[in-house]
């Protein structure tokens, strides 16, 4: 409970009664001493009684200021609600001849504002881009159709009380946690990068700012998937990301994001606190990024290989960590690559890749178990035997992720099964592959012979590197 008592009180010579107007050679009261020693006295009352609650003067000094400001130098006030920032927009707006806002001037007011603008009405825009459905409601209450500009008169109507409960109870929190599979609850930012680079790519829009992104979000053209129409919302209400996306590469704020500022955000270029857990589709964004970056057109089990274990110098870390992913989910990475047209043979393209990044692919589909020829779990151990054996067998010199997946997705008839499971298990654990592949000679190649696999089945394996 924030409690603050204002001792600068003052009488209004002008409100007293005439009648008790001071008469000469009266003595004149001391007012201020009067009134300094009441309101001490009534502070004291007040501390006595929440220090019955346990709470001291300290605790009530802390919480009385609401205001803070963000690394971005924006305000945010965090007791701010649907109809304070309205109403503080609304006055802004009629005292400044302002008619209408749209989310591009809202933006300019919270990052880049005028010197004369007061804090409320910064952290007030701020609001309203951080919750793009008040926003919404507000612009729309009164003429359907989202245009994303509000009228002085709509901010008045919300001010007044016009919004509903769950608007007008909604915090500038806007924060985005990590799903991934285009589902209805909210997505990490870096997700939302990558949804938005790919749809950027796929649909030459090479720039997108706040207003573009509302319209995507609430507007969108036929055809637009859902996921980038909620990678848009997730950008409004995380203003302060977009903010570092756009001005990441350049001083500024002109609240103009490019394809690589997405692409950059996508592939783990952000400084947040806690990075997102990777999933199939931020796994996608940052491979996608990459490959329109770098005109990389295709990408095989091979290269996702070398991306995660032997990349080039300057991948982004989010990239290998990608990659690795998509390795340890080859069924996820099957699903990409033969999303369009059955039996590629483990060449996903771009579109491919962009496809999975906008929240193609869905709920996924669970791998099942991997078992050996009796029935039991599969280990490290005992698929490097099967792989061994069939190699001896089938006069197989070497093994890469290539010919694993293909082992594992387009096996050649009259492949075992345990074979077929021994490939999809080295596939989804790469870390076990690189360790069983570089045990002897230095370098991630990718090539493993059978007295590699031999070497592993006969318990050579670090067992503490094998998950």
């Amino acid at each position: 409970m924030n409690v603050s008592i204002n001792t600068t009180a003052s009488p209004d010579p002008a409100s007293a009664d005439s009648s008790q107007a001071a008469q000469p050679g009266a003595t004149t009261a001391d007012f201020d001493s009067i009134y300094g020693s009441a309101l001490a006295s009534l502070e004291q009352m007040v501390q006595e009684l929440f220090a019955q609650d346990g709470v001291s003067g300290s605790d009530l000094d802390s919480t009385g200021d609401a205001d803070s400001t963000s690394d971005t130098g924006a305000t945010a006030d965090a007791g701010m609600t649907a109809q304070s920032a309205s109403g503080a927009l609304a006055g802004y707006m009629n005292q400044n001849g302002i008619k209408t806002l749209n989310p591009d001037q809202l933006y300019q007011m919270t990052y880049n504002a005028k010197a004369s603008t007061p804090p409320d009405v910064t952290a007030a825009a701020k609001f309203m881009l951080q919750n793009p459905d008040v926003l919404n409601q507000i612009e729309t209450h009164d003429v359907a159709g989202a245009d994303g500009i509000a009228g002085a008169n709509d901010f008045d109507w919300a001010a007044e009380g016009g919004l509903d409960d769950d608007a007008s109870t909604q915090d500038d929190s806007g924060a985005g946690s990590d799903n991934g599979s285009g589902s209805s609850s909210p997505m990490s930012v870096q997700s939302a990068a990558g949804a938005l680079s790919s749809y950027i790519s796929q649909n030459s829009v090479w720039t997108l700012d706040p207003s573009q992104l509302y319209q995507l979000a609430y507007n969108p053209k036929a055809g637009t998937p859902a996921t980038v129409s909620q990678a848009a919302k997730t950008m409004l209400e995380n203003s302060d990301a977009f903010n570092q996306i756009e001005t990441h590469d350049a001083p500024g704020t002109d609240g103009i994001a490019g394809a690589s500022d997405f692409q950059w955000a996508a592939q783990g270029g952000l400084t947040t606190g806690n990075a997102p857990k990777m999933n199939a589709q931020t796994a996608a964004g940052a491979l996608a990024s990459y490959m329109n970056q770098h005109d990389v057109w295709t990408l095989t089990p091979n290269q996702l290989y070398q991306m995660a274990y032997n990349p080039q110098a300057g991948t982004p870390d989010s990239v290998s960590k990608a990659a690795k992913y998509m390795l340890q989910h080859s069924n996820t990475f099957n699903q990409i690559e033969s999303h369009d047209q059955a039996g590629e043979g483990g060449m996903a393209d771009v579109q491919d890749v962009e496809w999975a990044a906008q929240g193609g692919l869905g709920a996924l589909t669970p791998a099942q178990p991997l078992t050996n020829a009796d029935g039991t779990p599969m280990t490290a151990q005992t698929a490097s035997s099967a792989l061994g054996a069939y190699m001896d067998q089938q006069g197989i010199g070497t093994l890469d992720p290539n010919q694993l997946y293909q082992m594992a997705y387009h096996p050649q008839s009259g492949t075992p099964s345990e074979v077929t499971n021994a490939a999809m298990f080295m596939l989804d654990h790469p870390s076990t592959f690189n360790q069983i592949e570089t045990h002897d000679v230095a370098g991630a190649d990718g090539i493993a012979g059978a007295n590699d696999f031999d070497w592993a089945a006969q318990g050579g394996l670090d067992q503490s590197q094998t998950s």
